[in-house]
């Protein structure tokens, strides 16, 4: 075969293997390392909603209204913009009118960097704390991990300390995005006290343990089970950490501490002049705890109990008696029938306030380019007092009363209104006909 033949063979098989490469398969695409499902919960950007995204490994996506994606509201696909940015390009839209949404990743999750289309609308993907201005608020995708093991777990034990008992009653809360809280409620001294933690975890299904890694501390690990956690705790500041078991609850959508207070004169003689906390605990249980400072003597109440809701009832049975009755429910605001006195045994019926409408709440904003300061001080009688002074202590408005909780609405002295979210009260101040918005935090 001379040279000329062997160049021609050689060719016609370069051009054979570049046909089957060309007509072939082609090689399996990366999958797309962000898919998954995820939650966006837009409250905070001015819209009461939860909307669901799923991400599938080939890059498309959906959004729909419910989890089950059974209401899709958008689709389209997902493309690498460059290595920290992505574009959602949605098939809604066409070659010379796009309708596209950006993303950066951050910590497994997704945070928009332009507003997120939805439906028929635009969401805004940051938005100034209506509440406290330092804040801003982003448009967070929140993947949704562990799911089946997302929710409350609670548990309860009793130590010596102080001279006597002290029962704790505690809750973790594993939430989407690997974030979890707990919270530790307790007695002592005749009043409740509280302690807070917060962090991350993360969930190693095949081995069944879970490891929380609290801020500002080190990691613990513990086991994990459908129903069950079993990982050390700290239940207060004076509390060491130590291992205990936390089983699913029962009641957490009604879990809080309420806060009330009474006063009572008869022909001159104080009847008590009482203050009181409800603890609604995790699973159906209640403690009550009051003091009446109208006694020479030390005067401390304490009732434990169960409790269950519905259709804004809420109905209570002691544990000591058995004794029953009820009263309403509201997510800031719960009645019953309580002791105000150990000497007169006579329950009454009172008004128990929400922690989040309680206390001292403060905000800071310009009235005719002039800075003012605002205090709102609201107590466990069901009263206020306000005061909006400049920065010279030249009084604008001061003002006291009754205030009303109406659903998730503030009213006070039936002039003034705001909204009361964990974070704060978004208020409207109507002075002289005149309209002032605040955003108060404790």
């Amino acid at each position: 075969m001379n040279f000329k033949c062997f160049g021609v063979l050689m060719l016609l098989a370069f051009l054979s293997f570049g046909i089957v490469a060309c007509n072939g398969e082609d090689p399996e695409e990366e999958p797309f390392e962000h898919a998954g499902e995820y939650e966006i919960d837009i409250e905070d950007l001015g819209m009461p909603l939860i909307v669901y995204l799923r991400i599938e490994e080939d890059g498309t996506f959906t959004f729909a209204s419910d989890s089950e994606f059974e209401d899709t509201r958008n689709t389209g696909e997902v493309r690498e913009t460059d290595d920290e940015e992505y574009m959602m390009v949605y098939d809604e839209g066409t070659h010379e009118d796009p309708v596209t949404s950006t993303f950066v990743v951050e910590d497994g999750n997704l945070r928009f960097t332009s507003t997120m289309p939805y439906g028929e609308a635009n969401i805004m993907y940051e938005h100034e704390c209506d509440i406290d201005p330092d804040v801003t608020h982003h448009l967070m995708a929140i993947m949704i991990r562990y799911e089946e093991y997302l929710g409350h777990y609670g548990g309860s034990h009793t130590v010596e300390a102080m001279g006597g008992e002290i029962e704790y009653h505690y809750a973790i809360e594993l939430m989407t995005g690997g974030v979890y809280s707990f919270r530790s409620l307790f007695v002592m001294g005749g009043a409740a006290h509280s302690y807070e933690e917060v962090g991350d975890y993360t969930i190693d299904e095949d081995a069944g343990t879970i490891e929380l890694d609290p801020e500002d501390e080190d990691p613990v690990e513990g086991s994990i089970e459908e129903d069950e956690i079993e990982v050390p705790i700290q239940a207060s500041d004076m509390a060491s950490r130590e291992t205990q078991t936390l089983e699913t609850t029962t009641s957490s959508e009604y879990a809080g501490v309420y806060h009330a207070a009474a006063y009572r004169e008869m022909e001159g003689t104080v009847m008590y002049d009482t203050t009181a906390t409800l603890i609604m605990g995790h699973f159906n249980d209640y403690i009550y705890v009051a003091e009446n400072v109208a006694e020479d003597e030390e005067d401390i109440i304490h009732e434990e109990g169960t409790y269950s809701v519905e259709d804004g009832e809420i109905s209570y049975e002691t544990d000591e008696d058995e004794l029953e009755f009820s009263g309403d429910y509201t997510q800031y605001a719960v009645s019953g029938e309580f002791l105000l006195s150990s000497q007169v045994d006579m329950r009454s019926e009172e008004t128990f306030y929400s922690e989040h409408v309680q206390g001292e709440f403060k905000a800071s904003g310009e009235l005719d380019d002039v800075e003012h300061h605002v205090t709102l001080e609201l107590e466990g009688d069901g009263t206020f007092a306000l005061a909006i002074i400049d920065e010279a202590d030249e009084v604008f408005h001061e003002e006291d009363g009754d205030f009303e909780i109406d659903g998730n609405e503030l009213v006070l002295n039936d002039i003034h209104t705001g909204m009361i979210s964990e974070t704060g009260l978004n208020m409207t101040f109507n002075i002289d006909d005149e309209e002032y918005g605040f955003g108060l935090t404790k």
